[in-house]
């Protein structure tokens, strides 16, 4: 049975671990940028882009499931909207600080070091800096695209679109209330079957994974949870092959550039393998995050997802510029920096999303659940507040990946 809400689970860690990794695999690409017989190979058969599905159907998840039982509870409206001003006040101290300092970190390299180059211009980056700000990312990413105007923020169009779910997911439900549910059936069907070619509006709000995380834990709360619970995926020998399998569905589904697409609407059918993985994991029957080592390493991974996702991208571009100052002036940069680029690019990421988690990301966020529960519970000032359901439930969303 579902674990109470305000429990971390262990197997939606996991998962947001594996859709971080999926990311930088897609992204080796950029720090390799002369070419790569491997990546060129891996194109012609998979996409690693779908981490961004899992993330958004994990997201839809663990939000609704706390966050919707809270509202529920509420006895008027007044306590309803303290509830989500609450909630909107976590969800800023959780995003903003990582998201706003590393976009501007971008774009202040872009200035120290241009004659480099790789940071970008600073026209493109303020642009990329305003959009993120605002949180209209997935909208400029579409515009700035086709006239080569997008800056080195890419990966915040996603943070974009999760951050305008956390806006409208309230609303949704305090117009539909208990039948919040069939709304979100509602957006599944309208966009499952679209085709969504590659930074179209259709692709970059693909709101459908959200939807089906948010009827995921919707389900949880059901009296069937138990009944369905698959619990033959306790013995790993069929745990490792179905999780294996889904991932590799994950990878081959989708469009991309050089492989045979497998159906018009993979985004949709992406999203619904998604939804597989999250529903297997919503049990924490420990289905996916299993042994002693690699669950360690997962479950680092996925509690700083949030801040490789963004750094990650970053350090590419800190690599390419280390190694523009290091060599010679006019050094051609081939194959023979493969495995010294990858080096220098795994150890910035590992080493900022570590620092940024423990200096950054953790104390603001216990700063904004804080005010949160202040919130609440109506009070003001610095006095300490009691626990409520909505602050219990606080380390769950607290640690929702945005990517």
């Amino acid at each position: 049975m579902i674990q109470h809400a305000h429990r971390r689970i262990d197997d939606i860690e996991a998962l947001r671990a594996f859709a971080v990794l999926f990311t930088i695999i897609e992204h080796v690409r950029y720090v390799l940028s002369w070419g790569n017989h491997y990546v060129y190979t891996f194109d012609l058969f998979f996409s690693a882009t779908t981490g961004v599905d899992l993330f958004l159907c994990i997201s839809g998840f663990v939000i609704a499931r706390s966050l919707l039982r809270t509202l529920d509870t509420a006895p008027d409206s007044e306590t309803f909207w303290r509830r989500v001003f609450a909630f909107w006040v976590r969800r800023v101290f959780r995003i903003w600080p990582t998201s706003i300092f590393w976009v501007t970190a971008i774009v202040a390299c872009g200035v120290i070091f241009r004659h480099a180059g790789y940071f970008g211009h600073f026209r493109e980056n303020l642009a990329d800096f305003a959009a993120v700000v605002t949180q209209t990312a997935n909208f400029h990413m579409v515009g700035c695209l086709p006239l080569s105007e997008c800056g080195n923020a890419g990966p915040w169009w996603s943070l974009s679109l999760e951050e305008q779910f956390y806006i409208l997911l309230p609303f949704a439900a305090f117009f539909f209330r208990r039948k919040i549910a069939y709304f979100m059936v509602f957006v599944v069907l309208a966009q499952v079957f679209l085709h969504r070619p590659s930074w179209t509006y259709p692709w970059v709000f693909r709101t459908d994974a959200l939807a089906m995380g948010v009827l995921l834990a919707i389900f949880a709360n059901g009296k069937l949870q138990e009944v369905v619970n698959p619990k033959f995926l306790a013995n790993r020998l069929y745990a490792i092959p179905m999780v294996a399998v889904l991932l590799l569905l994950m990878a081959s589904m989708p469009d991309a550039a050089r492989k045979i697409s497998s159906v018009s609407f993979s985004t949709g059918m992406v999203a619904i393998v998604a939804a597989v993985l999250v529903f297997i994991a919503s049990f924490d029957g420990d289905y996916i995050a299993r042994g002693r080592m690699p669950k360690t390493v997962l479950l680092w991974i996925g509690s700083r997802s949030y801040s490789i996702y963004l750094i990650h991208w970053f350090s590419i571009q800190a690599t390419k510029t280390i190694w523009w100052y290091v060599e010679p002036a006019g050094t051609v940069f081939d194959g023979r920096y493969t495995l010294r680029y990858l080096l220098v690019w795994i150890a910035l990421t590992v080493i900022l999303s570590e620092l940024n988690y423990r200096l950054l990301e953790t104390p603001l966020r216990r700063k904004g659940a804080d005010i949160a529960k202040r919130i609440a519970n109506g009070e003001s000032g610095d006095r300490p507040a009691p626990p409520t359901s909505m602050s219990e439930h606080s380390t769950d969303e607290a640690s929702a990946a945005s990517a």
